[in-house]
């Protein structure tokens, strides 16, 4: 039976493997942070940074692994507006799977200051996110700490508990005694005992 349960996890796993493989995944920012991405391709966005997951038989790979795809629009708070060019060659730095793009504000459009304003406020959210999830992640790590403690000075207090049972249970042992005896000259015997 476990053969069968590690047979299919490694199934299991080697399906997902390459399921991952068959996806490309295409990371679109916006310098600054905080604009809106519009995939060209899916007329769908979010704000930066967004990820789009493609089926890879959508592309075709070049001899250096490169893939050609549709560009992205930004939008930033301010209204200022840019795009990536309409077709995009994307080459991967290690995974063939993972490919980044970063639409730049042109910092002539106006009010700049706003989209600065903007992306610094949302540094400022990730970073308060990121210390609230550290300091979760502690908590937690204290909790489960705290549990396994109290878990083990319970399983030792039983086990005492269980010796000393044992040990209750057990006869008292007397100390052998030592003893020697003599025939006496009238023919009787004398035992003395230590």
């Amino acid at each position: 039976m476990r053969t069968i349960a590690l047979i299919f996890a490694a199934l299991a796993s080697a399906t997902a493997q390459a399921q991952l493989a068959d996806t490309v995944f295409i990371t679109v920012t916006s310098q600054p942070d905080g604009a809106y991405i519009t995939d060209m391709r899916k007329g769908v966005g979010g704000m930066s940074p967004q990820i789009y997951s493609y089926p890879a038989s959508l592309f075709k790979k070049d001899d250096n692994g490169c893939i050609y795809t549709y560009g992205f629009d930004a939008r930033w708070g301010s209204g200022a507006a840019a795009s990536s060019t309409k077709a995009i060659r994307l080459c991967p730095s290690v995974d063939t799977t993972q490919f980044r793009v970063v639409v730049n504000r042109n910092p002539a459009d106006p009010d700049l200051d706003k989209d600065l304003r903007f992306a610094l406020e949302l540094a400022d959210r990730k970073q308060a996110a990121s210390a609230q999830a550290q300091a979760a992640a502690a908590q937690a790590q204290a909790e489960k700490d705290r549990r396994a403690n109290a878990l083990i000075e319970g399983l030792a207090a039983g086990f005492a508990g269980v010796m000393d049972a044992r040990a209750a249970r057990q006869p008292v042992q007397v100390a052998p005694m030592r003893c020697t005896s003599k025939r006496t000259i009238s023919g009787s015997v004398v035992t003395e005992c230590d």
